[in-house]
């Protein structure tokens, strides 16, 4: 699948996580290649502590248009490369295209012009947790993690 931007909504928001993975050595610094805003609740999806992994819970979508919200998150541009070490970071998910007629930017500018945004939903249902509202598997390092990344943004999580 083509992908030139990625739009991440938990642990990827953190700009020291999400350079680590990308082996960009330039720590916290910002870029106009960030573009904090959300997936519109029309696209169908909520973002939940409830995918289960060898480290804990951690956030994913599930499909429910009857309660979906706007997904809060980063756009972020990505290279081949950059795709590829993601995709081996984000193993329990699967991309899924999301047409730019859902992406809006943080202060509500639509963002119809680009093109090939990229989402990661968790592989399978068996991954998704039953316990999601139990927030004792969820660590409290990558609660920080990802509270650290929307704060940086000045975005909620939710």
């Amino acid at each position: 699948m083509k992908c030139d931007y990625i739009f991440g909504y938990g642990a990827l928001v953190n700009d020291k996580i999400r350079y680590k993975t990308l082996g960009n050595k330039s720590g916290n610094r910002k870029t106009k290649r960030n573009i904090p805003g959300y997936i519109d609740k029309k696209y169908g999806y909520n973002k939940k502590y409830n995918v289960t992994h060898k480290r804990g819970v951690a956030l994913g979508l599930e499909y429910n248009t009857d309660k979906s919200k706007d997904i809060s998150g980063l756009l972020f541009k990505v290279t081949k490369k950059d795709l590829n070490n993601l995709s081996r970071r984000e193993k329990y998910y699967r991309l899924k295209r999301v047409p730019s007629k859902y992406f809006r930017t943080k202060t509500g500018r639509k963002c119809n012009t680009l093109k090939n945004i990229c989402t990661f939903i968790p592989k399978r249902t068996s991954q998704l947790s039953k316990t999601s509202k139990n927030n004792k598997n969820i660590t409290k390092e990558y609660k920080n993690i990802v509270s650290d990344g929307f704060q940086a943004y000045d975005m909620p999580i939710f």
